[in-house]
């Protein structure tokens, strides 16, 4: 993993424009992600449910320390950047 790591947890069908909102905002901010599609991704899908989410995208940060933070959503994730 890299030194900081992205994960977002969402779907690619249907589509989910905050998901894309998501990718979109950390390939700006030059940020490494992983998109899990909890549709597709069995694992990931189990993961996601194990959480109780509900929504989509639900975005990690993982950390130089390997420390998870849960960011939230899309809308989280704006508001993370915002405060850098």
């Amino acid at each position: 993993m890299a030194e900081e790591d992205w994960i977002i947890y969402g779907r690619l069908d249907p589509p989910c424009p905050y998901c894309d909102a998501a990718k979109a905002l950390l390939k700006i901010k030059g940020k490494n992600f992983t998109f899990v599609d909890i549709k597709s991704d069995l694992d990931g899908q189990a993961f996601f449910q194990r959480q109780g989410w509900k929504t989509v995208p639900q975005i990690e940060l993982w950390d130089s320390n390997n420390n998870i933070h849960h960011i939230g959503g899309y809308t989280q994730l704006k508001e993370y950047f915002n405060g850098e």
